[in-house]
């Protein structure tokens, strides 16, 4: 007898719902650069510079698909294709 379960059914469906609990505290998710990229601020910087090298050096994020860093283009650089205007 464990915490006052009897049977191995009892044990294992307490031990799932505390997964399951514990779970959906913090879900890490896959980023999906693809749908948030072409959309970001810095999307003609090289992978290799700041800040788009952390963004795809976090693959994951808690309970987001959207890159750590990412940060979505403001109107004037949508309407210049987000060329680098500086």
């Amino acid at each position: 007898m464990i915490f006052g379960l009897e049977t191995l059914g009892e044990i294992l469906s307490v031990s799932f719902l505390l997964y399951k609990e514990v779970k959906m505290i913090g879900d890490k998710k896959e980023v999906f650069f693809d749908q948030y990229c072409s959309k970001c601020e810095y999307k003609n910087r090289p992978e290799t510079a700041n800040p788009c090298w952390d963004c795809l050096d976090s693959p994951s994020n808690v309970d987001s698909h959207r890159p750590v860093y990412f940060k979505e283009a403001s109107e004037n650089e949508k309407q210049n294709n987000g060329k680098d205007v500086r």
